[in-house]
């Protein structure tokens, strides 16, 4: 479908479970929130999503993590989320990796695609309690072209959370930005 190359934030060993490059990666992604920060919100596409669930949880957890100094984000967006119960993502504390699974502080927008090769991977990922919105597109493992009504589940989450945070209405509307107008 693509061709080569991919970025990816670790590199998953199917036999052993193991996440090698996840730490460096934990470590690159806060140091630049440090600098550039602070941060309302994180988004994260595929192995993103399991970077982004860490940042969103970091101060949850009893392994030592890298700190940031600005604080977790306020919410997620996750596009074709992962997560599989075989992966060590957290290797210090195991009981650790669990938290990842449980409800967040913050509000979640999950989606991914009825098309997705990775589909039970992506249902999987998807904690169904606490403040979340989840919308199942009609496309494959991507950031999709949202039709009407997903679009507009992604524009009132943002709006919400713009309103949640700064007490003013954004009213975000994605068609100045639609290019075949």
């Amino acid at each position: 479908m693509f061709k080569d190359p991919f970025f990816h934030w670790y590199n998953f060993q199917s036999k052993t479970g193991e996440c090698v490059g996840i730490t460096e990666s934990i470590q690159y992604v806060v140091d630049f929130m440090n600098e550039h920060g602070p941060y309302d919100g994180v988004l994260g596409f595929s192995q993103g999503t399991i970077m982004a669930r860490i940042i969103l949880k970091l101060d949850e957890f009893k392994s030592k993590m890298p700190e940031l100094v600005h604080g977790v984000p306020k919410f997620g967006i996750m596009f074709s989320g992962i997560f599989t119960e075989r992966a060590k993502y957290i290797q210090e504390y195991e009981k650790d990796a669990f938290k990842l699974m449980v409800p967040y502080k913050q509000p979640i927008f999950w989606t991914y695609g009825e098309k997705d090769p990775l589909k039970p991977l992506c249902a999987n990922a998807i904690v169904e309690e606490g403040n979340y919105v989840k919308v199942i597109h009609k496309y494959a493992h991507n950031i999709p072209k949202f039709a009407e009504e997903e679009l507009d589940a992604l524009c009132e989450f943002i709006n919400r959370m713009y309103r949640e945070i700064s007490d003013e209405d954004m009213a975000l509307d994605f068609d100045r930005y639609d290019q075949s107008k």
